[in-house]
C-alpha cells in the first residue's frame, strides 16, 4: 500500500498462544484503509510460520523479523521508522481490537487537530476471552491527570504519525515504563483524547506483570 491512512503496529515475541486473534482482530476493522507492520522480536516458537501464512493472505501485511530479541521499545520504533501512514496505531500481540475501534478513534483524531494521541476504555479478559472487568478513562483534563500516573492502555493508542516524529518516537533507553515516558513528552505539546467506548480487550495476565514491576 503506498498511502494507508493508518499504519498499524505490533512487536511480538513468542506470541503464539493469542497472536492470531490480535491478527484476526486488526483485519476485521470496519476501517480498512491500512497496513499492519508486525516486528517478530527473534520469536523460537510458531510465531514466525503465522506471520508469514497471514502475510500470504493479506497484502496489508508487513513483517519485520529481528534476528535477536531486541526488546518492545526498540521493535516500535522500527516498524514507525517504515510505517507510511497519516496515523499510527499500536495493538498488542494477545490483545483483542474491537472491529470499529479504528474507525471511531480516527473520527476523533481527524476531528480535533490538536489531538496528540487517542485512547479508548477497555474490557479485561482472562486467558479464554472471558470478561473480568472494565477499565474507563477518566472523565477529567487527561493532561492534568497524567502527571499522576498513566491512565492509557499501550495498546490501544493511536497517534498521528508527526506527532511521534517530532518527539523522535519511543526512548529507547527507557526499559519500562516505555508508553508512559511517550505520553509525558506528547503532553508537553498536544492535548489528549478518547473514545468514550470499550472498544479494546485487555489480557489479564499483563496486569500482574505491570504490578509487580510498578515499583521499578
Amino acid at each position: 500500500m503506498e498511502n494507508p491512512k493508518i499504519s498499524v503496529i505490533m512487536a511480538v515475541y513468542n506470541g503464539e498462544k493469542y497472536l492470531e486473534e490480535a491478527i484476526e482482530s486488526i483485519l476485521d476493522q470496519s476501517f480498512d484503509d491500512f497496513e499492519f507492520i508486525i516486528v517478530d522480536d527473534g520469536s523460537i516458537d510458531r510465531t514466525s510460520e503465522i506471520l508469514r501464512e497471514y502475510a500470504k493472505k493479506d497484502e496489508r501485511i508487513k513483517i519485520i523479523t529481528n534476528s535477536k530479541n531486541i526488546g518492545l521499545t526498540k521493535s516500535l520504533n522500527k516498524a514507525i521508522e517504515q510505517a507510511k501512514g497519516e496515523y499510527i496505531a499500536r495493538q498488542d500481540a494477545d490483545d483483542i481490537s474491537a472491529p470499529e475501534r479504528l474507525e471511531k478513534q480516527i473520527r476523533l483524531l481527524e476531528s480535533n487537530d490538536n489531538l496528540g494521541c487517542v485512547g479508548c476504555n477497555a474490557s479485561v479478559i482472562d486467558e479464554n476471552g472471558g470478561f473480568i472487568r472494565k477499565v474507563v478513562l477518566p472523565r477529567t483534563d487527561l493532561n492534568l491527570y497524567i502527571r499522576k500516573r498513566n491512565c492509557f492502555i499501550h495498546g490501544s493508542l493511536i497517534f498521528p504519525r508527526h506527532v511521534l516524529e517530532e518527539i523522535n518516537g519511543y526512548d529507547e533507553k527507557m526499559k519500562l515504563a516505555q508508553d508512559y515516558d511517550l505520553i509525558l513528552r506528547i503532553s508537553k505539546r498536544y492535548k489528549f483524547g478518547f473514545v468514550d467506548e470499550f472498544l479494546y480487550f485487555l489480557r489479564s495476565g499483563k496486569i500482574g506483570i505491570s504490578h509487580k514491576k510498578f515499583k521499578k
